[in-house]
């Protein structure tokens, strides 16, 4: 394959994309923000580092094709293709949070919501495979939350076309440095050993993504590749109350089955499984109930605009660092921006506190964090404001003393 070199903004992608700002970038490619000159529409464009030759190209074809036909609410739309230098996806311009960057944000989720968000995670997985497509690379940072007022999520599952372009010979997807971590404890062991996998290994991530809602972990933790995968083959997952979080039995239950080593032994669709999610947890798929009168929340946008007030508008307000190698297991790689986890929100309910009442004590910790964090943003600005300010000063008073020293005639001096 050939390298694709860099793309610049302002360049036209197909005659058409006109290239605004990078969004990110992930696996083996880079996603930027474009616009469509002929719709006048904003989206977002994933360019593959690499030009795909041979087989790999005549799948991504293929695969590209049967994305742009999946159609369902839960899933990406996927505008068009090119295959060229550079090779690319068309793909709908999503605004809001990956479920990483939502449980870094907010901590382990309460089960009525990670059962709704999982429910139409695997609604979406079940369309794609009536559709002949695996994704084969369920993972938090794949997955987007575009609604945020916590009840009424809409969930987006991203990447469905392009997944197999991205593997290695091995069957692992084919990551930068620091990515593949994260990316293999999502995923089911025969995929790790480089086995044929079937629509199995999306339930196997899918149940993965489950239990990093519930408890904010995943379920393979470690400090290196070669330990992840030595527990992912030999290990086992640590159940909810090995790692001290609260979860009904039966949801739990259906984490457990999704999460098995052998195939067979997993749920053998995501009909099947969702199903089992229903029974297990009835709110599931029950529409969301209306959004809290508190809705301050701030939004994370996944893309960081390369002039200043873009990013004021866009950007949460909050302060955060860039992402390290190791943060992979929840935020987005697509994202620019992650942070460390905070402590946990959700903690055992208190004994005797109704649903009312800890519906109010969360919308009051959510104010309280929305509060705390247009401070930030306040302070963050008038410090930014204020250094220029002076610098500007700085300048035109060093400017207006060459100034007045130049004009000023030197006194003759006189001689014997």
């Amino acid at each position: 394959m050939s390298a694709v070199t860099g793309i610049a903004v302002g360049e036209l992608l197909g005659g058409r994309y006109r290239i605004d700002g990078v969004l990110g970038a992930g696996g083996m490619s880079t996603i930027y923000e474009a616009t469509d000159l002929t719709t006048s529409t904003v989206v977002a464009v994933k360019v593959l580092d690499e030009i795909p030759e041979g087989i790999v190209l005549e799948r991504f074809r293929r695969e590209a094709d049967a994305a742009a036909r999946l159609t369902h609410p839960n899933v990406v739309r996927v505008l068009g293709s090119s295959v060229g230098a550079p090779t690319f996806l068309v793909m709908e311009r999503l605004r809001g949070r990956s479920l990483g960057e939502e449980v870094q944000f907010l901590g382990k989720m309460a089960a009525p919501r990670a059962a709704r968000i999982a429910y139409q995670l695997l609604d979406a997985l079940a369309a794609a495979h009536a559709a002949g497509i695996i994704h084969r690379d369920v993972k938090p940072s794949n997955v987007m939350l575009i609604s945020n007022d916590h009840e009424g999520d809409i969930v987006k599952v991203l990447d469905f076309g392009i997944a197999k372009v991205d593997e290695g010979p091995d069957g692992a997807p084919r990551t930068r440095t620091g990515e593949v971590l994260g990316t293999i404890a999502y995923m089911p062991p025969e995929q790790a050993m480089g086995l044929k996998v079937d629509a199995r290994a999306d339930l196997y991530g899918a149940g993965a993504v489950l239990y990093y809602l519930l408890s904010a972990r995943r379920p393979i933790e470690a400090r290196t590749v070669a330990e992840v995968v030595r527990r992912l083959l030999h290990g086992r997952t640590q159940s909810f109350e090995e790692v001290g979080v609260e979860v009904p039995a039966a949801l739990a239950a259906v984490v457990t089955r999704a999460l098995r080593k052998a195939p067979e032994a997993r749920f053998q669709s995501a009909r099947e499984m969702a199903d089992a999610l229903a029974q297990a947890e009835p709110g599931a798929t029950r529409p969301a109930p209306p959004p809290p009168q508190d809705t301050s929340m701030p939004t994370l946008s996944a893309a960081l605009p390369a002039d200043l007030d873009a990013k004021m508008r866009e950007a949460p307000p909050l302060l955060f660092t860039p992402a390290t190698p190791w943060s992979q297991g929840a935020p987005s790689s697509s994202s620019p921006w992650s942070q460390s986890p905070p402590p946990s929100s959700s903690s055992p309910s208190a004994p005797g506190r109704s649903a009312q009442e800890r519906a109010q004590a969360r919308a009051e910790r959510h104010a309280r964090r929305a509060a705390r964090a247009r401070r930030e943003k306040m302070t963050a600005v008038a410090v930014f404001v204020a250094t220029v300010a002076i610098g500007l000063i700085l300048a035109l008073v060093g400017a207006a003393v060459l100034a007045r020293s130049s004009s000023t005639p030197r006194a003759p001096t006189s001689s014997r």
